[in-house]
């Protein structure tokens, strides 16, 4: 009876020291929207039937701004199969400066500011640009770190492997 004390009074203090020490608890996918530099909120959750890319990347970082035109791509010559979010984690400018590069770039999906729920879902991000392929469930499939020129050929391997159909979803900007 005693080592049964013991071991609950052990669980309960790394219980204990897990909830102190700051540790988070990951969403449900459920949950998951932001808000756009457009002013819309978009629920992950809503985008039907599609692979979303959830691209953490920031309007400083060169690697990150050479990987947008093959996003925009993406979106224009994919987006019957794929959505395309751009998860800004730029922390030194504001939405509406935000909001002149997506203008300025042709940004032709929705991108906005990290937010925690999303962050606490996809991260810790150590590396931008850094690219999430998601699944029309919310399973992430595959991470991209770094530019990478053959993203394009990864989506369209995971499309015939879902065996993804086309949709009819409006554009989410």
């Amino acid at each position: 009876m005693l080592k049964k004390n013991n071991i609950l009074i052990l669980f309960l203090l790394v219980l204990l020291s897990a909830c102190l020490s700051g540790a988070t608890v990951k969403p449900k996918y459920n949950t998951l929207s932001f808000k756009t530099v457009n002013g819309k909120e978009i629920q992950l959750q809503k985008i039907n039937g599609k692979i979303i890319l959830v691209d953490f990347w920031a309007t400083w970082c060169p690697p990150c701004r050479k990987t947008i035109p093959k996003l925009i791509d993406i979106e224009k010559n994919l987006g019957d199969y794929v959505t395309v979010l751009g998860i800004s984690l730029d922390q030194k400018i504001s939405l509406k400066e935000l909001h002149s590069f997506y203008k300025a770039n042709k940004i032709n999906y929705p991108v906005g500011f990290a937010n925690k729920s999303i962050y606490n879902y996809f991260g810790p991000v150590h590396a931008i640009p850094t690219i999430f392929i998601v699944s029309p469930k919310g399973e992430i499939l595959d991470k991209v770190i770094g530019y990478d020129p053959r993203l394009d050929i990864k989506v369209k391997y995971y499309i015939k492997k879902l065996k993804l159909k086309k949709t009819e979803d409006k554009k989410n900007d």
